[in-house]
């Protein structure tokens, strides 16, 4: 992993996430340098490892990752850092609308949208 990687931008290492006993992604490790275009593409429905880098399977019973994501360097998987704090650090874009279990307002306002007065 390169220092200016490890501080700037995104750097995953021999990331793995389990469902159950299933290992669904096996030892993905890349570096995502800031200001370059940066694309992962699967099939449809295929967002385990995004999923997992923004730390939105932490809640999931029975789904866990492995390995280390560094952002800014942080290692966003460890448990001492906030998932929230990492959901706000790392956005995600989906293809379908996909609101959380909450309210309209906490949707928004989980997200980071300045509040309002």
């Amino acid at each position: 992993m390169s220092t200016e990687t490890a501080l700037e931008g995104l750097s995953v290492r021999k990331v793995n996430v389990y469902y159950g006993k299933n290992r669904a992604v096996v030892n993905v490790s890349k570096d995502i340098v800031p200001g370059k275009i940066t694309t992962l593409i699967g099939p449809s429905g295929c967002g385990k490892i995004l999923r997992s880098l923004n730390r939105m399977k932490d809640p999931m019973f029975g789904v866990r990752t492995e390995g280390e994501v560094f952002f800014h360097g942080f290692n966003v998987l460890e448990p001492a850092i906030d998932a929230v704090q990492v959901h706000r650090w790392l956005g995600m874009v989906f293809q379908k609308i996909n609101s959380f279990p909450k309210s309209i307002f906490e949707n928004l306002a989980w997200g980071g949208l300045p509040a309002w007065s």
